[in-house]
């Protein structure tokens, strides 16, 4: 369908059947100029394609950019159908379409982009004795039985650093009012983690995976995440 590979954008996206089927989408990409559009191109069940926008969330390391977006208003997207990713800026298109075969998203649950191995989310809340609560989900492509997936984190800018020993989420992985197989037919696996630090200070992430004998990170392109 799509003959022009992107940029190399990195990107995550999560079909998550709650109340509605959903797909969330994480993508960075190379920040090329000023004005710029990124969206998932969709193949309907009637075979013709929709695009659906993603929209702008922050700056990410290394000249890179994080757009996220959801699919939920554009009808449900069932396993098994097909997807690419177009960024077009300073009036070029680039396409990352799985090597010309594009996208299908084969189950419930995360699905990981190419190329990329971690990826997480951490939400934090006011917890007890004047501290905070971090819980967040850390997800891994399903390289090997034997595997180790935490989060480092920082309050001092990294003079010295503490280890979250991430947890198997457990299979079927259930959230919400939706649960999926863990690790599922996307091939990729899911990890909780969960925390407590000073409520008054402010710190650094990043997410960590070891497997096969080799580490792979999710550190926001170099710059870390922030933890407050």
């Amino acid at each position: 369908m799509l003959n022009r590979l992107a940029r190399r954008p990195e990107y995550a996206a999560c079909l998550s059947r709650q109340l509605n089927p959903t797909l969330k989408a994480f993508m960075a990409v190379d920040n090329l100029g000023p004005n710029k559009e990124v969206t998932i191109r969709r193949q309907q069940q009637n075979g013709s394609w929709v695009d659906i926008p993603l929209y702008y969330q922050r700056a990410a390391g290394s000249n890179k950019e994080i757009w996220i977006g959801g699919l939920s208003a554009h009808a449900s997207l069932q396993p098994g159908e097909k997807f690419a990713v177009r960024y077009k800026v300073n009036g070029v298109e680039y396409w990352d379409n799985n090597n010309n075969q594009d996208y299908r998203i084969l189950d419930q649950g995360p699905l990981l982009g190419r190329g990329k191995q971690i990826s997480g989310s951490l939400s934090v809340a006011a917890g007890l004795n004047n501290n905070k609560i971090a819980n967040g989900l850390i997800h891994v492509r399903n390289l090997a039985l034997n595997k180790e997936v935490k989060l480092v984190y920082t309050t001092n800018n990294w003079a010295s650093a503490t280890v979250v020993n991430a947890s198997y989420g457990g299979t079927p992985f259930s959230i919400g009012y939706g649960s999926h197989s863990n690790p599922n037919l996307n091939g990729a696996e899911t990890w909780r983690v969960v925390f407590e630090f000073p409520a008054n200070v402010q710190g650094q992430y990043y997410l960590e995976y070891k497997v096969n004998g080799q580490s792979y990170y999710d550190n926001n392109f170099g710059a870390n995440y922030p933890l407050y």
